[in-house]
C-alpha cells in the first residue's frame, strides 16, 4: 500500500490556487504506511508550488529535495546536492501503476463505493474553525498476471477537518478529477469524493486504509497535518527551474525500464 500512498502524495501536489499562500505540513504513518512520512514546507500561488522536503517518501522525493511546479501539472524535483533534476508528470503518475509492473501484468479498479458523513463542528485548528466529516470508500482492485487473475478488496475511510476561512484549491490534498490515482477516468470520477475535499482546506487528514489478500486484512493509516500557515506573495522565480541543473532520468523510468 505504500505504493498508493506515495501516487497520491506525488500526483496532487499541482496547485490551481491564485494569490499566495504558505504552509508546513507533515504526514506520517503506521502499520504498513509507517515509511511513507513526508513533511517539509510549500508556497503555492496561481499555478505555481515550490515545496521543500524535509522528510522525503524515499521512492519519488529524498529527504532536502525541492519540488516546483509553474504549470500545474509537471513537477521539477531537484536535488541541490549535485544540482540535478528530473521531471514528474502527474499524467504519468496517475497511468504509472500498471507499467510498473510489466507488460504481463494489468489491474483493474472496479466497484466504487462512496458514502459521505458531516460530523460537525471539529473545533480551531492553528487558529482556525474547522468542520469534520468522514468519507468512507471501497473498490475491488483486480490484478491480472499472465491469464492469472485475482479480486483484492480495498476499503478506506479518511477524516478530515476543514476550513472554509482558506480556499482549498491552495491544498496540495486535491486529487479529483485532476488528479486520479488510477488512470482509469470513469472510476477515479466516481471515486472523487474520497480524494476531493469539497468543504474547504483540509488542515488535518486521517486516512485508514483496509486490504484483504490471501484471507488475511491488513490495515494501514496515514495522517497529513498542515500547521504555520501564512499568507504571502511569490516572484516567479520560485517556481522556476535554477540555472546549471543537469536533467537525469525519474525514478519511475529507471523502475518502468528494469521490466
Amino acid at each position: 500500500m505504500k505504493r498508493l500512498v506515495v501516487l497520491a502524495l506525488a500526483a496532487t501536489l499541482a496547485p490551481i490556487a491564485s494569490a499566495g499562500l504558505s504552509y508546513d505540513f507533515a504526514g506520517s504513518g503506521s502499520g504498513a504506511a509507517s515509511a511513507a512520512s513526508f513533511s517539509g514546507h510549500t508556497i503555492v500561488e496561481g499555478k505555481g508550488m515550490r515545496a521543500e522536503v524535509t522528510k522525503g517518501d524515499g521512492v519519488f522525493f529524498k529527504d532536502g529535495s525541492v519540488i516546483l511546479s509553474s504549470d500545474g501539472e509537471t513537477l521539477h524535483v531537484l536535488d541541490p546536492s549535485d544540482k540535478t533534476y528530473y521531471d514528474l508528470s502527474l499524467k504519468d503518475l496517475r497511468g504509472g501503476m500498471n507499467s510498473m509492473f510489466g507488460s504481463g501484468i494489468s489491474m483493474h479498479y472496479g466497484d466504487p463505493k462512496v458514502a459521505t458523513r458531516d460530523l460537525g463542528d471539529g473545533g480551531k485548528l492553528e487558529g482556525y474553525p474547522t468542520r469534520r466529516s468522514i468519507v468512507d470508500g471501497s473498490f475491488t482492485l483486480t490484478v491480472d498476471a499472465m491469464g492469472q487473475t485475482m479480486a483484492v478488496p480495498i476499503s478506506m475511510t479518511i477524516e478530515r477537518w476543514t476550513t472554509n476561512q482558506l480556499d482549498p484549491a491552495f491544498a496540495f490534498l486535491l486529487g479529483g478529477d485532476a488528479a486520479g490515482p488510477t488512470g482509469d477516468d470513469a472510476f477515479d470520477k466516481a471515486f472523487s469524493a474520497l480524494l476531493k475535499p469539497r468543504d474547504g482546506f483540509p488542515l488535518k487528514q486521517v486516512t485508514t486504509t483496509r486490504t484483504k489478500f490471501a484471507g488475511r486484512e491488513t490495515t494501514t493509516s496515514h495522517t497529513m497535518t498542515i500547521s504555520r500557515i501564512r499568507k504571502e506573495n511569490a516572484t516567479p522565480s520560485t517556481f522556476a527551474l535554477p540555472a546549471g541543473y543537469k536533467k537525469v532520468a525519474s525514478p519511475l523510468e529507471k523502475l518502468t525500464k528494469k521490466r
